[in-house]
């Protein structure tokens, strides 16, 4: 379609140097996958390495309102020794962790 609308002589093999929108899309929607792993194990190890401050963390969280129930029950299972919090949970903590950040705690050095 570039050929005829361009008055460039191009390679008849330049098919090799181009992909198809099909397969761009394929490209991104694999990109976003890996991106969205990459930010669950980094939060696992966060939540692991977060594991001796816990108490910090929920002094902080609970100071600044933002202790919720299922905050409360993930960093009760992580100080247990369970680290397979469910996606809420998961959720939760990072939003929590986040909003901690925001409002200026300092989170202990990992």
């Amino acid at each position: 379609a570039v050929q005829n609308k361009v008055a460039l002589a191009l390679p008849a093999d330049i098919g090799f140097c181009v992909i198809d929108r099909g397969e761009t899309k394929q490209v991104q929607k694999d990109d976003r996958a890996i991106a969205k792993i990459d930010s669950d194990i980094d939060l696992d190890v966060l939540l692991l390495k977060l594991i001796p401050h816990l108490n910090e963390v929920r002094e902080a969280a609970d100071r600044n309102s933002l202790l919720s129930p299922t905050g409360d029950r993930a960093m009760n299972k992580l100080s247990s020794g369970r680290v397979n919090l469910t996606k809420s949970e998961k959720k939760v903590m990072r939003e929590m962790l986040v909003r901690l950040d925001d409002v200026g705690v300092e989170l202990p050095s990992l």
